[in-house]
């Protein structure tokens, strides 16, 4: 269909499947796949220069590297408006020790 009107992309739906459930991220990259859509990372880093290929590397690596140390703070709390209020009530706190009120 053209686009206009309320339409703003030209385009046409290739196929369409109803659930009774949300799909996971790894379910719909199987039916995109399945239905012959799209490529994969090894196709990419086939058509990449040497160049790209190592910098897509160092960022995979870079990403690791970042989801390690958020592994390593922890979970967040389980009631945050509590953290939040002690954070707060620290704050405060030490705010005081550098304020001279005569």
């Amino acid at each position: 269909l053209p686009a206009g009107g309320n339409r703003l992309l030209s385009a046409k739906i290739d196929r369409a499947a109803i659930y009774d459930y949300a799909l996971s991220p790894n379910e719909i990259n199987a039916t995109f796949i399945a239905a012959g859509g799209g490529v994969n990372h090894r196709q990419l880093k086939e058509i990449m220069s040497k160049d790209e290929r190592e910098r897509i590397t160092q960022l995979e690596n870079t990403q690791q590297s970042i989801l390690r140390n958020l592994n390593d703070l922890g979970s967040k709390p389980s009631k945050p408006e509590e953290a939040a209020m002690k954070d707060f009530c620290q704050a405060l706190y030490l705010l005081k020790e550098f304020i001279f009120i005569p």
